[in-house]
């Protein structure tokens, strides 16, 4: 319901994006956009060309992964863990057998 309530104000804001359009966001989500530019290094007035976004794609899927394993294997350090709730128990191998 709220999705199906979302999708016209949020399209509406993304097609705003795209044009380059001033919106209603501009000045609370610029800066930070900028800050996050500088930081990672990206020049936006720059086009990407396809070998740049192919690098690009394969280091964010690596991170993911890599993101992602850490988070599984330190589950148990988070202070909302509760290991009575978990049916199967978390492996290296993320499976149920452990192998």
């Amino acid at each position: 319901m709220v999705v199906a309530l979302l999708v016209k104000p949020v399209g509406a804001y993304l097609e705003g994006v795209f044009e380059r359009r001033h919106n209603f966001f501009d000045p609370l989500l610029l800066p930070t956009e900028r800050l996050i530019h500088r930081l990672v290094g990206i020049d936006p007035k720059r086009e990407m060309d396809w070998k740049r976004y192919s690098l690009a794609f394969g280091v964010f899927g690596i991170i993911n992964v890599v993101v992602l394993y850490f988070a599984l294997r330190s589950q148990a350090w988070f202070p909302w863990f509760f290991p009575n709730v978990i049916t199967t128990p978390m492996t290296p191998s993320c499976s149920k057998y452990g192998g």
